[in-house]
């Protein structure tokens, strides 16, 4: 009998038991990005999209250490890693081409008041529209438009950049693009 009770102190010392919950991985980030365009052809009634995807992703954790002789690993179906979202907010997004985009638009310059958004807000509503209409840091930045088409120079490679709230900046760069 003293033998089993001490089997089980053991057991419930080494694996602790805690219930389930979320995991630490609360957040995530992510050290560069990655640009995908749907079209490098734009053809007349066409607009040029971008999709974004975060590269290098990684989940911030805690290592969770308890008065017992184990450490806790979560792993729980009810919640994700990363579920409360990125870590540091992206705060500006800058957008240029290294081509004359019109005579306004340089090669060079931000082209921020050229560009459309689509994708959810922070209420996990569906948002399209100007970029300079939302507030940055409560959007989702993963599907980025150009509607206008320039003037000048018809090809066009384009650098994203987001700066977050903790002052990194992270950047990708779009292959040729050609208008019609």
């Amino acid at each position: 009998m003293k033998k089993q009770i001490l089997v089980v102190i053991l057991t419930f010392n080494l694996l602790p038991f805690n219930g389930c919950k979320c995991p630490e991985e609360r957040y995530f980030d992510y050290k560069k990005i990655n640009i995908e365009v749907a079209e490098a052809y734009i053809s007349l009634n066409n607009r040029l999209l971008f999709i974004v995807n975060p590269e290098d992703r990684y989940f911030l954790a805690q290592k969770n250490s308890t008065l017992n002789w184990g450490f806790c690993a979560y792993a729980t179906s009810v919640c994700e890693p990363g579920y409360d979202g990125e870590k540091y907010p992206i705060t500006h997004i800058y957008i240029s081409s290294n081509s004359d985009f019109d005579s306004n638009h340089l090669a060079g310059t931000e082209l921020n008041n050229l560009i459309k958004m689509y994708g959810t807000n922070s209420e996990g509503e569906y948002v399209f529209g100007y970029l300079k209409d939302f507030e940055i840091s409560k959007i989702n930045p993963w599907y980025i438009y150009i509607e206008s088409r320039p003037e000048i120079d018809k090809k066009h490679i384009f650098t994203i950049k987001f700066e977050k709230l903790n002052g990194e900046i992270v950047s990708g760069i779009s292959e040729e693009v050609t208008w019609e």
